[in-house]
């Protein structure tokens, strides 16, 4: 995992989870950029670049005073990450 005080991260942020995985091989299961913006990006093989709020399940995108949907990471049955929106 890699935290980066930016809103919008770019794919040369997961440069390092990708040596990482290239390194480890199958051995690497998963790498999160978290970010302080809203949305999930996927950076190719098992690296995504999340929104630090994912780490609060129970916070809505947005700020709680929003309202809205719960945002959350989802690993599928094939290992990939993406995110689950649920109308919680």
């Amino acid at each position: 995992m890699e935290v980066k005080a930016s809103a919008s991260p770019s794919s040369a942020d997961g440069r390092h989870l990708a040596w990482f995985r290239e390194k480890l091989g199958d051995r690497f299961v998963a790498g999160v950029v978290m970010h302080l913006g809203e949305h999930v990006l996927s950076y190719g093989d098992r690296i995504i670049a999340a929104p630090i709020s994912v780490l609060w399940a129970n916070a809505p995108m947005g700020g709680a005073s929003e309202g809205g949907p719960q945002a959350g990471i989802v690993v599928d049955g094939d290992g990939r990450l993406h995110e689950d929106l649920s109308e919680n």
